[in-house]
């Protein structure tokens, strides 16, 4: 049996005590400076992200909608056919209220067969007399649909309104989450004092991956 002595126990144990806390100590640091090494290389991965760009359902929106004003600018009325939205057909507001019983809603075998027409149909009603819009599709189009060089808008905005009037409007209640663009013109004699503003402005609705016009909003100043 093997005696030891207490003074030499004590020794071993405050040797092995010492050695125990080194290495803890020496744990922690390495710990640490992981730590810090690895918040330093995720700081730098997020200061090196991209800032926020466009989507790219918003610049397919926008190339859409510029493709499509480029048609009517140049009176292919019959290319909006493709265009239109399958199961819902477009709706056309001559005015910034969308009354949902009496604007004219055409699908795009009817709007095809409407623009070809010299037959006048009922569109709504006109501002301040209140007499029937009785117009042919071509002709509906030149009063409120392309009145104005729109491509070139004097402002273009992404679901955002520019125009507004006097009148009640309810595009977002009849559009509700329906990506639009409108483009606007603030205004064309200095004498009217800006009561000459016209927009338009183009509602879209995605299917299967692809936009198509649910709503054409021509709008302008209403007494």
């Amino acid at each position: 049996m093997i005696h030891v002595r207490p003074n030499l126990l004590l020794c071993l144990l405050a040797l092995a005590l010492f050695f125990a806390c080194n290495n803890t100590e020496q744990s922690n640091k390495t710990l640490k400076d992981s730590t810090v090494v690895k918040t330093y290389i995720d700081t730098s991965i997020i200061a090196m992200a991209p800032a926020p760009q466009e989507t790219s359902a918003d610049t397919s929106i926008a190339e859409l909608n510029d493709h499509i004003l480029t048609q009517l600018k140049n009176r292919n009325y019959s290319a909006l056919t493709q265009f239109i939205h399958p199961g819902r057909g477009v709706r056309f507001s001559p005015y910034g209220y969308i009354d949902t019983l009496r604007n004219k809603r055409l699908s795009a075998a009817q709007f095809e067969q409407m623009i070809g027409s010299s037959e006048q149909l009922f569109w709504g009603e006109y501002d301040g007399s209140g007499d029937s819009i009785l117009l042919t599709g071509k002709a509906y189009f030149e009063r409120f649909v392309y009145n104005r060089d729109f491509l070139n808008a004097e402002k273009t905005s992404l679901n955002k309104t520019l125009g507004r009037g006097n009148a009640l409007e309810n595009l977002h209640l009849v559009y509700k989450d329906h990506p639009y663009v409108e483009s606007y013109f603030s205004g064309f004699d200095k004498k009217y004092g800006g009561i000459d503003w016209c927009s338009l402005r183009m509602v879209y609705q995605q299917l299967n991956g692809k936009y198509y016009i649910v709503g054409i909003i021509h709008n302008e100043w209403t007494s």
